[in-house]
């Protein structure tokens, strides 16, 4: 029977299930695809009671598993994503996507009423997102759904109501309301002025300082849970665990975040305006963050080369990085303007200038890493300490982009973090400590 740490990883369409030995050995994993629902206006959701019966029943299994011994559990999932319980602690509204779109007159009464805009975006290190500002979808409930805001008692974020599940202890946690949801203040370090005059904060527990939760029995013993972790946030602490050095992580896949955990600058409005914004780490210490849709991106573009060349559309993965086609390149003009920090919304320019795939493959990677690099350099606040980065997810693996990035910045140690189930990974090393 192996000692093992239990993590519920829960992206948007991909649940799992991991144990890991004492070591961190990745020794198990459950993966569950779930489909969504409609909420009451029938935008897709999560299936928040197919999550529930799914989470309790993994767990009963567990304890009829005799190959694991679990020594704790601990959740890490997406975010913004809130469950609101009624006075009995039943989940009482939809767990609303925070792709919903945010009704016009409800934005510009917000600001209205506590703006100006800029001001408090600044305050709280968050770019304004509509719903996916987690404040906001609270703020519409109460002023667009006020019958339905009416039956909340409790609101948590979702790593936490996967905590009380376990626990029946309600907590919050600063990696998830220091998401970009408008509701802290990073520099008083407290919740938002405006998030008290609405009665906001009431419906929020307090703030847990440590890792842990509560207890949750096991056989015939207890064992610690964890408070739950934001999965972005949660990928830094095996990074953090084995570094001195400060150091970046370029995480990749169809957006590409840069995150900055030893950032000492306040956040700028100009900052802002450049997709720059910060999280809170599980300690409650700010993360600076830099955003772009450029997987996203990357797939519309090799779709339309491998049409124009007609080539399969795995192609690009087999191109090679070239010296003499990158000397190139300067020649061309870009494949992504200037222009997309602030409007993503561009038209591509011609292809019939590059006269093949290889050629116009370069131009967009190098095109992307140019991009990549000025998110690095704000989030980064001009790399006056960083030593190192990291760059994990799909684009690790493409050595154009990986080449383009490392001769970009010289000065910097780049390399593949090759760290599997990386937010699970930290969920792990969060809650080890509680052990007993």
């Amino acid at each position: 029977m192996v000692s093992s740490i239990a993590v519920y990883h829960l992206q948007r369409y991909v649940k799992k299930l991991l144990l890991f030995d004492l070591e961190y050995h990745l020794i198990y994993e459950e993966i569950q695809l779930f489909d969504e629902i409609s909420d009451n206006e029938g935008i897709p959701c999560e299936d928040l009671n197919k999550l529930t019966n799914w989470l309790l029943e993994s767990w009963a299994r567990l304890e009829a598993d005799k190959r694991f011994n679990i020594k704790a559990v601990n959740f890490t999932t997406y975010g913004p994503a809130l469950v609101h319980l009624d006075q009995n602690s039943v989940p009482v509204l939809p767990l609303f996507d925070y792709r919903k779109k945010l009704p016009k007159e409800i934005g510009e009464k917000f600001f209205k009423t506590y703006g100006p805009k800029e001001h408090l975006e600044q305050e709280t290190c968050s770019p304004y997102v509509g719903m996916g500002n987690a404040g906001l979808q609270l703020y519409w409930l109460k002023h667009a759904e006020p019958l339905s805001f009416e039956k909340i008692k409790t609101t948590l974020f979702l790593p936490q109501y996967c905590s009380f599940l376990f626990t029946t202890h309600f907590s919050t946690d600063y990696t998830s309301v220091g998401a970009s949801s408008l509701l802290w203040d990073f520099k008083t370090h407290r919740f938002e002025q405006w998030a008290y005059e609405e009665g906001i904060v009431d419906l929020f527990p307090k703030i847990t300082r440590q890792p842990e939760a509560g207890l949750t029995p096991f056989r015939h013993d207890f064992v610690p849970v964890g408070a739950g972790l934001l999965d972005t946030v949660a990928g830094l602490i095996p990074l953090i665990k084995r570094n001195v050095d400060p150091f970046l992580l370029v995480g990749t896949g169809s957006t590409f975040t840069v995150l900055n955990p030893f950032a000492e600058k306040d956040l700028t409005l100009d900052d802002l305006k450049k997709s720059c914004f910060c999280y809170l780490s599980f300690i409650g210490l700010p993360v600076k963050a830099s955003r772009l849709p450029l997987g996203e991106l990357h797939d519309q573009f090799t779709k339309k080369f491998a049409s124009h060349y007609y080539k399969d559309s795995s192609y690009h993965k087999s191109i090679a990085y070239s010296a003499d086609v990158t000397a190139t390149l300067s020649s061309f003009p870009p494949l992504l303007d200037e222009p997309f920090l602030a409007n993503p919304d561009f038209k591509p320019a011609s292809l019939d200038k590059f006269e093949n795939y290889e050629l116009a493959y370069h131009k967009l990677m190098a095109d992307i890493t140019h991009t990549v690099l000025q998110s690095i350099l704000l989030a980064g606040e001009n790399l006056v300490s960083i030593k190192k980065m990291y760059v994990e997810g799909d684009f690790a693996e493409n050595a154009l982009f990986m080449r383009m990035l490392s001769d970009s910045l010289p000065q910097l140690k780049t390399k593949p973090s090759k760290l599997e189930h990386g937010p699970a990974l930290g969920a792990a090393m969060a809650v080890k400590p509680l052990i007993r």
